[in-house]
């Protein structure tokens, strides 16, 4: 009987025993599953992680090297070694670019391209520091510092010439030199380090008053001859940090029809001081209502920058920001 149930136990304990190991297997076999999908989970995100990271560009120059519409662009900084290298190392600024299209010259080895200097120059003035979206470019103007640092284009305080971006009529600007503006034609493209912008138009270096007369195609020049017959030009062209307020074309026309006689002229031309400021860098966003002394010693209250139009002591300016190598011109559309 003993043997008997000795066997009856040892039988009976079989399926259990069985069991037993069945269910380590099982558990060993769930536990693998688990491993190799969370292996394989773990592989998919790395990819897909190196796949975003591989999908930026790693620096400005070879985000534009990706683009075939800015061509020119792109050679004209790869010829640089100044500018290959700071298009390769810049880091938190935003580009703005033009494209092949909206160039009139497309043979870099031609004018106005051979003047490497200018060249150098308005490359350097594109590139604004600090990161701006077309989001936050809005109907009240920036104005950015830029890597223009050249003496021969920068005589200001703050050692860096500026840019404005600003909304104009549903449309993203930028302005650079002689009161130029370009639009965002294709926006916030994205490098490791920063964003560009593609523009429809060229923009240009900063000149000084006597050449921005010259050389703006919208801007008035019959204050600056006057200004420059009397030594006054000579003196604010040669100053650090000036803002002047110019008259429109038609205002002067109207004065010089009234057969103004010479000794009246130069008072006026003395008066005209009081349309200069100095030293003192005011750009739009500086029209908060308040009063600055011009160089006449009387003040002028600056305002406007809130609501939209600019005025100079309730004058209406009718071009603002007129970026110069030493400060800014705005135009108004009557005297003060």
């Amino acid at each position: 009987m003993a043997t008997r149930a000795n066997c009856l136990i040892e039988l009976e304990s079989v399926p259990v025993y069985l069991t037993f190991i069945i269910e380590i297997r099982v558990a060993w076999i769930v536990y693998m599953m688990m491993l190799s999908k969370y292996f394989l989970f773990t592989c998919s995100l790395a990819r897909l992680s190196y796949a975003a990271v591989a999908a930026v560009p790693p620096n400005a120059l070879a985000l534009l090297e990706q683009q075939k519409d800015v061509t020119i662009i792109t050679s004209l900084i790869k010829r640089d070694p100044v500018l290959t290298k700071l298009y390769k190392e810049v880091k938190d600024v935003t580009i703005t670019t033009a494209v092949d299209s909206s160039f009139t010259e497309k043979d870099i080895n031609a004018p106005p391209f051979t003047d490497l200097g200018v060249v150098r120059a308005i490359l350097q003035y594109i590139v604004l520091e600090g990161l701006y979206p077309t989001s936050s470019i809005t109907t009240k103007a920036k104005y950015v510092s830029t890597k223009l640092t050249n003496s021969s284009y920068v005589n200001l305080s703050r050692g860096k010439q500026v840019g404005r971006l600003v909304e104009v009529n549903g449309k993203k600007t930028m302005t650079l030199g002689l009161g130029q503006t370009s639009n965002i034609s294709q926006g916030n493209l994205k490098f490791n380090g920063g964003i560009l912008h593609k523009i429809d138009a060229p923009l240009a270096n900063p000149l000084s008053i006597k050449r921005t007369a010259v050389a703006a195609p919208l801007f008035v020049n019959y204050a600056i001859s006057n200004l420059s017959s009397f030594g006054l030009l000579d003196r604010l062209d040669k100053t650090k940090d000036v803002t002047l307020f110019s008259i429109s074309n038609s205002a002067w026309e109207k004065l010089i029809n009234s057969k103004i006689t010479l000794p009246s002229l130069k008072s006026l031309v003395e008066d005209l001081k009081y349309y200069a400021i100095t030293p003192g860098v005011y750009y739009g966003d500086s029209f908060t209502g308040k009063s600055v002394q011009t160089l006449s010693g009387d003040s002028v209250t600056l305002a406007g920058y809130n609501n939209g139009q600019l005025t100079v002591n309730g004058v209406k300016v009718v071009q603002s920001d007129v970026i110069t190598v030493n400060g800014v011109i705005h135009i108004l559309e009557r005297f003060v």
